[in-house]
């Protein structure tokens, strides 16, 4: 019995570790999640993206102009081009974007 129980203990030990190797917030939920096998499908920004751009094309001459397709197109691009250089990776997990607001202050 004991053994059973050191298997376990270590079994959360490596979920726990995985988490937060992960960068998961380590919470009752994502635990369980972990423990029984069923993983958070990430999201990925420029897949995001991508699907955006197609639906977009396919109402240029209805609700959109030719150049705002070209324009999200170069946002797109300029957007890889960034997670390439700065993170090194094809795509990035949109919970993974932290958004910095600077406050403006008027005088």
């Amino acid at each position: 019995m004991n053994a059973y129980l050191d298997t376990l203990r270590a079994k959360a030990y490596a979920h726990h570790r995985e988490l937060l190797e992960e960068g998961r917030r380590v919470t009752v939920e994502t635990f369980k999640e972990k423990w029984i096998g069923m993983e958070e499908k990430q999201v990925l920004l420029l897949e995001v993206f991508q699907m955006h751009n197609d639906q977009v094309g396919k109402l240029v001459g209805k609700d959109y102009a030719p150049l705002t397709l070209t324009r999200y197109k170069t946002s797109l691009q300029h957007t890889q081009d960034f997670i390439k250089w700065k993170f090194g990776l094809e795509d990035i997990d949109v919970k993974k974007v932290q958004v910095k607001v600077m406050k403006v202050v008027q005088t």
